[in-house]
């Protein structure tokens, strides 16, 4: 499954390279996205590990932000780190004849769109 799901990414995306430790990694509309290959239990984890930095004096913005994109937008999960990094996740679980070529185009536009979501609510609070 590994191996349709990276195609699959190529084919969306282009480029996709391999990062030891963390998994594979791609961008979608300039932003670096991952792939962790989640291994024997069908699971695909996307993640963008770095979308924004939060500072002392917008944290508190920040933090409604993120509760509000996660009302808001379905399928992805934002978080700040310890380090102040938003991130993005979407974890979703194969069933019984689903296919890596039916879900990656929905897991990739729905990151794109929560991205592109996120940073245009961030560049309005400035």
């Amino acid at each position: 499954m590994k191996d349709q799901v990276i195609e699959e990414i190529k084919r969306l995306c282009g480029k996709v390279e391999w990062m030891p430790g963390l998994g594979y990694y791609f961008m979608i509309n300039d932003t670096l996205c991952l792939y962790m290959h989640c291994r024997g239990n069908g699971s695909l984890r996307f993640a963008i590990p770095y979308l924004a930095t939060t500072t002392v004096e917008n944290k508190e913005k920040i933090m409604s932000l993120i509760n509000q994109a996660n009302r808001e937008v379905k399928y992805i999960k934002a978080t700040l780190l310890d380090n102040g990094s938003l991130t993005l996740t979407y974890d979703h679980k194969m069933v019984s004849g689903e296919k890596p070529k039916d879900v990656v185009p929905h897991i990739i536009k729905a990151l794109g769109f929560a991205s592109s979501y996120i940073k245009e609510k961030i560049e309005n609070e400035k």
